[in-house]
């Protein structure tokens, strides 16, 4: 559709009404910087600006700290910026950075705020002609994320990532550019290096395309989608060789982030759950808005998620037990599965003393998959369960997305989708999808449901024209022909 030419009336207003947006959700102090992934991705930051190097190493004394590869770098490239830019932020101590300037630091949100809601508002005015529903999914965006604006985690920066690399593969896609193509392959490097796992997703995107583009090469003889695929790799590939070489020189090895074992491990604890807790656990993990139905369908309530509950293996300290057995290692006194698979951790590094991180991280991951492997059904058993704890209303906007641009050929919105999409599936079959993976994901999907809102309502518009009376012609009294739609065309 072809949309007013006002653009930069429109980019400075939702520029404004963003940033006003954020200002707002900055206003409290209550959610706290001192949070594990926040409060590492502020310490790389601080060691980057003082020390130049990037290390979650927060009390390195006198000597420089030692280079890690547990956060992914952009967040923490970003925030370093932030922190140089701004010269109140130059204090002597990190512990002195967060007592006085927490509101300060959490600000630095603003600029991923900005870009994600430009990005949202431009994506649906330019695939629905509407600004009203461009508001609408911005204003929707903004919200499922409002919590993460108010500390250091990395969602907000995932979110405005991830709907740019959504919004270049519809491009690429509906343009049938290659120069797309490439940028939508190293966005979805960015991506990866905001988080890991979105690596897996777009390797295995990368690998069904170029399968459809060989079948399309020897079916069609067209070859751009095989030529796509390439691309796109090629795009990917340089967005993360810096980092993984990096990691190479400094770990021997190539690799993201060591990170992935424990969370492996926690999801394959949880594959062990008993009949009952499998059932609890569609009422543990439940959209807050769905605990009460859940509740009344599987006969359970929130004294069963307290201490001495039938499900407080199922959430996180719940009981007291779990805040020491993790730094213990005391693996049979854990009581959750999460503190269990934290005590293993622990238990490893003390019986393994010479291991490095990147070690530990590889032992973790052996033991997860013979968990998996042994008991294979188990670990399929709880996908839609943890689908269902990490994006439930997400996996079902995208469904219908992918769903809808399969039977209408609307093949741009196939590829918006499918990043995301690709992630949901991965976050269920190898992690426990806590909700916090999913939020990134929201932005994406508030976009698809905007288009679906429109196309649903232009074919109602169109289905109520054509029943309307048609008017009668003026010298043969004969029905006129019915004026022609978008739709009808």
């Amino acid at each position: 559709m072809r949309l007013p030419r006002s653009w930069t009336r429109a980019l400075f207003v939702i520029g404004t009404a963003a940033v006003l947006a954020l200002l707002w959700s900055n206003r409290t102090n209550e959610y706290p910087l001192i949070q594990p992934d926040a409060y590492e991705n502020l310490t790389a930051a601080y060691n980057l600006v003082h020390h130049g190097v990037i290390s979650i190493d927060d009390a390195p004394g006198q000597t420089a700290p030692e280079a890690s590869e547990y956060r992914e770098p952009v967040p923490i490239l970003v925030l370093a910026a932030y922190i140089s830019a701004l010269p109140s932020l130059e204090e002597p101590s990190l512990d002195q950075l967060v007592d006085i300037h927490a509101e300060t630091l959490k600000r630095s949100n603003m600029l991923w705020g900005v870009v994600l809601s430009v990005i949202v508002f431009v994506t649906v005015a330019r695939y629905t002609g509407s600004y009203a529903l461009a508001a609408f999914g911005t204003v929707a965006a903004d919200l499922g994320l409002a919590e993460h604006y108010n500390g250091l985690y990395s969602e907000v920066a995932a979110a405005a990532l991830l709907a740019a690399t959504c919004a270049a593969a519809a491009t690429a896609v509906r343009r049938r550019h290659i120069g797309w193509m490439f940028a939508t392959g190293l966005l979805a490097g960015v991506v990866a290096l905001t988080k890991a796992a979105f690596l897996y997703a777009a390797v295995g995107l990368i690998l069904c395309l170029a399968a459809v583009g060989a079948w399309r090469r020897l079916r069609a003889r067209e070859d751009f989608a095989l030529r796509a695929a390439g691309i796109a790799a090629l795009g990917l590939a340089l967005a993360i060789a810096p980092w993984m070489v990096r990691n190479y020189l400094h770990f021997d090895r190539l690799t993201l982030s060591s990170r992935g074992g424990q969370v492996l491990l926690t999801r394959a604890l949880k594959n062990g759950m008993s009949a009952e807790e499998y059932r609890g656990a569609w009422f543990a993990y439940a959209p807050r808005p769905l605990r009460w139905i859940t509740g009344r369908l599987t006969g359970f309530d929130k004294r069963d998620l307290q201490a001495g509950g039938r499900l407080v293996r199922l959430v996180r300290y719940a009981d007291l037990r779990d805040r020491s057995a993790p730094t213990t290692g005391d693996v049979d006194g854990a009581v959750s599965y999460f503190a269990k698979a934290k005590a293993m951790r622990t238990a490893l590094e003390l019986r393994h003393p010479e291991a490095d991180v990147l070690a530990i991280d590889d032992m973790l991951k052996r033991r997860a998959f013979e968990l998996i492997r042994a008991d294979p059904g188990a670990h399929l058993a709880t996908t839609p369960l943890f689908l269902w704890r990490g994006a439930p209303y997400v996996f079902l906007v995208l469904l219908a997305g992918i769903g809808y641009a399969a039977v209408r050929r609307r093949w741009w919105l196939f590829a918006y989708a499918a990043p995301a999409m690709a992630l949901v599936v991965f976050y269920a079959l190898l992690t426990h999808f806590i909700p916090r993976y999913g939020d990134p994901l929201q932005p994406v999907a508030c976009v698809v449901f905007a288009v679906l809102a429109h196309a649903l309502w232009r074919a109602a518009l169109a289905r109520y024209r054509g029943r309307a009376p048609r008017p009668q012609g003026r010298t043969t009294g004969a029905l006129a022909e019915p004026r022609m739609t978008e739709v009808s065309r």
